[in-house]
């Protein structure tokens, strides 16, 4: 076991066997995408995100133990009309890269307060995990289970 405990991973092999696994998954990534990474002060948040740059926006926020890959199977109707950034939440299993622990619902709210300000976002549709969804004010609609397979008119 690491000694740094704010890294998921407990080996660099299990980090890179799942960093390769990741790697499969975004080829195939069914639309147009880019990938970039956003400083916070809970450590680097990655995302990727794709569809029209003037479209509203929306936030995919996975379940824990996850990666933004787990949405990979809606991006595609997603992304027609939303301009989509699927997020890996720090401390989980993507990109994201920690360098202090969400402990609580209020840390939970700073790092998604450090998102939306970092994309530069004033208000979002977000579809994601009911306990990092705790900025309803910076929020028009949310659906509170990331789930496998949705209907792209649930969403305005």
């Amino acid at each position: 076991m690491p000694s740094d405990r704010t890294q998921i991973f407990t080996t660099p092999e299990g980090r890179a066997k799942v960093m390769a696994a990741y790697e499969v998954m975004l080829s195939l990534w069914p639309a147009p995408h880019q990938s970039f990474d956003i400083q916070t002060r809970y450590g680097n948040t990655h995302f990727n995100a794709g569809g029209p740059e003037d479209a509203p926006p929306l936030v995919l926020l996975h379940a824990a133990g996850l990666s933004s890959m787990a949405g990979l199977a809606n991006i595609g109707a997603l992304s027609q009309n939303h301009r989509e950034y699927a997020v890996d939440i720090i401390g989980d299993t993507g990109k994201s890269r920690v360098n202090r622990l969400l402990k609580s619902v209020s840390d939970h709210a700073e790092w998604l307060k450090d998102v939306f300000d970092g994309l530069s976002l004033e208000r979002t549709h977000l579809i994601g995990q009911a306990l990092i969804m705790s900025q309803p004010e910076l929020v028009n609609a949310r659906m509170l289970k990331f789930a496998s397979h949705w209907s792209q008119d649930r969403l305005p």
